[in-house]
């Protein structure tokens, strides 16, 4: 994916969906008790953090002009990496 503003549009698209995934394991977390509500809200928190983290690297990058570009790139992908392994516990482990 070459074009820039390609490369920008299809994480922003995936950010989108992230929000709605993560409210939906939000709602499966108003039935839990106890400790298992906190640690399910803590971790809603900490998916809520990570993807406002990223959603703020991609409007840098956005921003970026084309020297710093490739360098931020490289660690966006990493933290997007990063949340998507995040998603994926989260999700098998509401599904528990």
């Amino acid at each position: 994916m070459n074009n820039r503003r390609e490369y920008i549009e299809k994480f922003a698209n995936q950010l989108r969906k992230w929000d709605t995934e993560i409210n939906e394991l939000e709602l499966k977390t108003e039935h839990a008790k106890g400790e298992l509500k906190e640690k399910y809200q803590k971790m809603i928190h900490d998916l809520r953090n990570q993807k406002d983290e990223l959603r703020e690297q991609l409007k840098v990058l956005n921003e970026a002009n084309e020297n710093a570009w490739s360098e931020l790139k490289r660690g966006f992908e990493e933290s997007w990496e990063n949340m998507m392994e995040s998603i994926r516990e989260a999700g098998s482990y509401f599904q528990k």
